[in-house]
């Protein structure tokens, strides 16, 4: 009787499932760091990255560490025993240096894969009265803290000799290619990171450094960062509840229904393996068609 091969064939790479992340040239799982993973997309990621040999450093803010420390236990029965969970509030910059040194140390090299992942979503309301402090609070997280995370970033992956190229991947959202109304500030924080992707991909490439940098952007995708934007359980309740948001985001997306973390999570490991070794500053678009109707 013929055996079966269950190894995945992607034109001429050939990769055993569960190793996706895990560099030829080290035998060692890649390092991936992840900030804002302590729940939606981010957690969600971090648990697709040890399922394929990651090893996954997480973060999110201070009041996140139960939730993070959960995940991180989550991660190391995923096989992923080297993970640990940091606190990082994105926009200051001696957090990140201090994070990058703290990841240096357990590792002794720098890291393969960086997703900038934390971000924040509320309901703006009308456009002449939002403030200006308000304004400047989402692109503060937003962008400077994807801003942050690739700089320093950047400096940490040049100590890693993988031969592997490194990935840095961020979140934008189907916000940095479309407008609507109502979310000033947020298209205004989504497009910057687009193009700051397109800029810092060019700028590796010409220093050539072996660095990627595409960004993603997820569509309607139902997850704590939605709910909490919403302003807490009277507004979710406006919708009817969980089930309300499903059902709006169902019918306003082409493919019916709204996306899930864990949709994200599967572009987001592409863009981590070497699967996208010839992709940056690329767009990789998430949404069940919702930008293309």
């Amino acid at each position: 009787m013929p055996t079966t091969d269950t190894r995945i064939s992607t034109n001429s790479t050939i990769m055993t499932q569960g190793r996706r992340l895990v560099n030829k040239s080290t035998g060692q799982g890649r390092i991936c760091f992840i900030s804002g993973a302590a729940q939606g997309i981010g957690a969600a990621a971090a648990r697709a990255f040890a399922k394929e040999g990651g090893r996954v450093v997480i973060s999110d803010l201070a009041d996140k560490t139960k939730l993070g420390e959960a995940v991180v236990a989550e991660l190391q029965k995923l096989g992923s025993t080297e993970s640990f969970f940091l606190t990082l509030d994105v926009t200051k910059e001696d957090q990140w240096v201090a994070a990058y040194e703290e990841i240096e140390k357990r590792f002794g090299t720098g890291i393969d894969v960086l997703v900038n992942n934390a971000g924040v979503f509320f309901e703006e309301g009308k456009l002449e009265d939002l403030s200006l402090d308000r304004f400047k609070f989402v692109q503060g997280v937003n962008v400077e803290g994807v801003f942050l995370g690739t700089k320093h970033g950047i400096k940490n992956m040049r100590k890693n000799n993988a031969t592997e190229s490194k990935s840095i991947i961020n979140l934008s959202s189907v916000a940095g290619l479309i407008g609507t109304a109502g979310y000033p500030a947020y298209h205004t924080s989504k497009g910057a990171v687009r193009l700051f992707t397109k800029s810092s991909a060019m700028y590796c490439a010409a220093e050539k450094l072996n660095i990627r940098v595409n960004s993603v952007h997820p569509g309607l995708i139902n997850t704590p960062l939605w709910t909490d934007g919403l302003g807490g359980k009277p507004s979710v309740d406006a919708y009817g509840g969980k089930e309300g948001i499903d059902q709006t985001f169902a019918a306003a997306t082409p493919l019916g229904r709204g996306g899930t973390a864990e949709d994200v999570a599967s572009s987001l490991l592409y863009l981590a393996t070497e699967e996208s070794s010839f992709m940056t500053g690329s767009e990789l678009v998430v949404d069940g068609g919702f930008v293309a109707q």
